[in-house]
């Protein structure tokens, strides 16, 4: 699959799952941190507002995910990737490239559907 092809995909899924997403980073201590944020796609970043422990979070560990909850046909939307924080105090932003995103099969969904279904995946190898 193309970038362009797997971008033009994540765009559509954005679209049908709408702004409010999770936003998952790890702490100090490796314990994750959750929050709900609006997220909005900026060329091909995905950009939210950070609060003081989501911007510490993501500059001392840098990936991150952010999970749309379901049901839109019975999956929900993750998207894996670097971030980056760009501002300060009440002006700070994640900046996330998404290098992985997939809408993944809810427990209790139709198992007869796939599982997985993989919209964009820019890893190595």
């Amino acid at each position: 699959m193309s970038d362009e092809v797997e971008l033009r995909d994540l765009q559509a899924a954005l679209a049908r799952y709408g702004a409010a997403a999770f936003l998952v980073t790890v702490g100090d201590t490796g314990t994750p941190h959750v929050v709900s944020v609006p997220v909005t796609l900026e060329g091909g970043t995905l950009v939210a507002p950070a609060g003081r422990t989501t911007a510490a979070n993501v500059a001392a560990r840098s990936s991150v995910s952010l999970l749309w909850p379901g049901p839109v046909e019975d999956y929900c939307l993750i998207v894996d990737g670097p971030a980056e924080v760009a501002g300060r105090g009440d002006a700070a932003r994640v900046i996330v490239e998404p290098v992985r995103a997939v809408r993944h099969r809810l427990a209790g969904g139709d198992p007869a559907r796939p599982s997985c279904i993989t919209l964009l995946d820019r890893r190595d190898g």
